[in-house]
């Protein structure tokens, strides 16, 4: 009974629901797993690589690919508002046009639209300058005084001179813009990112 009364202690949790003694079979058990029979093959495991060089290839390449794609794109600090009432006269880079030769072509498509204030500014839009290339098509942009107007030139378009171009929405256009730098953002980010792991995963190794 006394040898009962000593097993059945060791098995007794303490108030703070903790056992207060391991039973025989438990100590057994810990000592097995601690004493290993080959002490010497025992080597601590080496921190997993999160990137492998193929891997590391691969975003660069993708990015390559993105910046052959996409070369120079304008950029934007922050979402670019909406100005819903613009239109844009996009022209080739060699194509010189003036602020009068816009005026006229507006006016051929809607008769005194300046003066009865229909239309209320012109105002031109170097894409080369801004994006520091070359080739890309530069704008003009129209701002109108009412939906009806801008609608009525979505459909006519301007004729300058003998060459006639349809006019788009501000609002379209700019998020193209947008979007393809979000995309060149991102990739960027993915870049950095992968060389920054594939940094840790070396260093780590060499310690």
């Amino acid at each position: 009974m006394q040898e009962d009364e000593t097993e059945g202690s060791k098995l007794r949790p303490s108030p703070s629901n903790q056992w207060e003694l391991a039973p025989p079979a438990l100590e057994l058990e810990n000592e097995e797993r601690t004493s290993s029979p080959f002490p010497e093959l025992e080597q601590p495991c080496p921190p997993p690589r999160k990137t492998s060089r193929q891997y590391l290839k691969k975003i660069i390449a993708e990015y390559e690919a993105l910046d052959m794609e996409m070369p120079c794109i304008r950029k934007f600090p922050r979402p670019p508002a909406a100005r819903p009432l613009c239109l844009c006269l996009e022209i080739p880079p060699e194509k010189e046009m003036n602020h009068a030769e816009v005026l006229m072509a507006v006016e051929a498509a809607i008769p005194n639209a300046f003066e009865e204030g229909l239309l209320h500014s012109i105002q031109f839009e170097n894409i080369n300058v801004i994006c520091g290339t070359a080739g890309r098509k530069n704008r003009w942009l129209l701002t109108v005084s009412d939906f009806r107007t801008r609608n009525q030139l979505l459909q006519t378009g301007l004729t300058v001179g003998q060459d006639h171009f349809p006019l788009r929405r501000w609002d379209d256009l700019v998020m193209e813009d947008y979007r393809m730098h979000l995309r060149r953002v991102l990739a960027r980010q993915r870049l950095l990112n992968t060389f920054s792991d594939s940094w840790d995963a070396t260093h780590l190794d060499g310690l």
